[in-house]
């Protein structure tokens, strides 16, 4: 396998902060598995297996999905199908490496945008971002097949949000941030958002917390769905006696985490409570003890509002 290369750039790139970071690494993994024409297996199974393959005992191939379906929200590969097999390409991937080969050892990405597909994300993939926008865009007269997000109508329709919220993000980050405060200044969001609070096991943060609130439920999380998410959460803590520091932080657990316990507590969610655990305390330099009542909130949408003019 040739060498592959890393510009200095890519630690001020604009792009791989819209994905968590379990993604980004999947993301470096992928850089030295695809051929010279960035392409590679789509299979979750087969990626975790060769790609993932010292960390087959902490990740799932529900991980690797999730993951997948982040990079491809982001723009940074594009998932596509040729003859029933899913495959990913890198989508910058031949800008910044020369193809030594002279054909691809994987299928080429259909040419027809109608082929376009959705593989268990949102949005639909020919709104990513401008980068893949010349292989995937829709024509402004058939702009009907492939929308720009889910409509209200969709979102409403979606009783489980089982797909990461970075799946939506897609649009463009002005737009979510002109969303999120509207979003704020909805006296059900905020009352929902208090219910949240009231049910997380842990208090901090409560302004991070209230804007990635805000930012979810602009992008269409369901604000139940989020407080059943907490509830479930929290009765794991509970079940587990988990110690304070292990617990996620509100903020982190709404930015990463909420879509895994909506539907319950994961079979494979790793055990915070033990310290030999992989996942490291998320304490921040919170206090971990019990903080007073959710305030009022003109201070946090303040917050919100500094933060996403910024």
């Amino acid at each position: 396998m040739p060498n592959r290369f890393l510009k200095e750039s890519i630690t001020t790139s604009d792009t791989l902060p819209l994905v968590s970071m379990e993604a980004e690494v999947l993301f470096y993994r992928l850089i030295v598995k695809v051929d010279d024409f960035g392409r590679y297996h789509g299979e979750p199974h087969l990626i975790l297996a060769q790609a993932l393959s010292n960390r087959i005992a902490q990740v799932s191939q529900d991980d690797v999905e999730h993951w997948l379906s982040e990079l491809a929200a982001a723009g940074l590969l594009r998932r596509y199908r040729s003859n029933g097999r899913p495959y990913i390409e890198l989508a910058t991937f031949t800008e910044h490496n020369s193809p030594r080969a002279a054909a691809s050892r994987f299928p080429d990405p259909p040419a027809d945008d109608n082929d376009c597909e959705q593989v268990q994300t949102v949005a639909c993939n020919c709104s990513q971002t401008q980068a893949d926008a010349n292989r995937c865009e829709q024509p402004k007269a058939d702009a009907s097949k492939c929308s720009q997000g889910p409509t209200d109508a969709n979102v409403r329709e979606q009783p489980k949000a089982n797909v990461s919220v970075f799946d939506k993000r897609i649009r463009s980050t002005e737009s979510v941030r002109a969303r999120a405060r509207e979003v704020a200044a909805d006296p059900e969001v905020t009352e929902k958002f208090t219910r949240f609070m009231q049910t997380y096991p842990k208090r901090a943060d409560d302004g991070q917390a209230w804007e990635e609130w805000c930012v979810n439920v602009a992008v269409g999380a369901s604000p139940d769905n989020m407080i059943k998410a907490a509830g479930h959460y929290a009765a794991m803590t509970r079940e587990r006696k988990t110690m304070p520091r292990w617990i996620k932080n509100p903020a982190t657990f709404l930015r990463e985490s909420w879509h895994r316990f909506v539907d319950g507590i994961p079979e494979n969610e790793n055990d915070r409570s033990d310290p030999r655990g992989r996942d490291r305390p998320d304490d921040d330099g919170a206090d971990d003890g019990e903080s007073s009542p959710v305030p009022g909130y003109d201070a946090t949408r303040k917050y919100l509002q500094a933060k996403m003019s910024g």
